[in-house]
């Protein structure tokens, strides 16, 4: 789901070993003060198709936004569902 901004926040993985992706986690989770559990792998492609965009936010490095959701909550239920079904979720080793 949106956060009050009208964004997402995820990080472009492509190319990146399991490793890397894990520290990148673990930075964000500790700069906010939260446990890292697992990450939902999405391409951005499905959420182009879901009429949103991917927008590069830097810094920090590889730092992007999910935009253009709608404003009515129940849309974005759907659509947050419909991004969990396509997402691969990886627990954290």
């Amino acid at each position: 789901m949106p956060a009050s901004n009208g964004k997402v926040s995820m990080f472009n993985i492509t190319g990146m070993q399991a490793a890397e992706c894990w520290a990148v986690g673990a930075e964000v989770a500790t700069t906010r003060q939260q446990t890292l559990y697992a990450r939902a792998d999405l391409l951005a492609l499905i959420a182009r198709r879901q009429s949103l965009d991917v927008i590069s936010d830097e810094p920090p490095p590889r730092h992007a936004n999910i935009v253009g959701w709608p404003p009515d909550k129940d849309a974005q239920k759907l659509i947050a569902m419909e991004l969990a079904e396509s997402a691969e979720l990886v627990l954290k080793p």
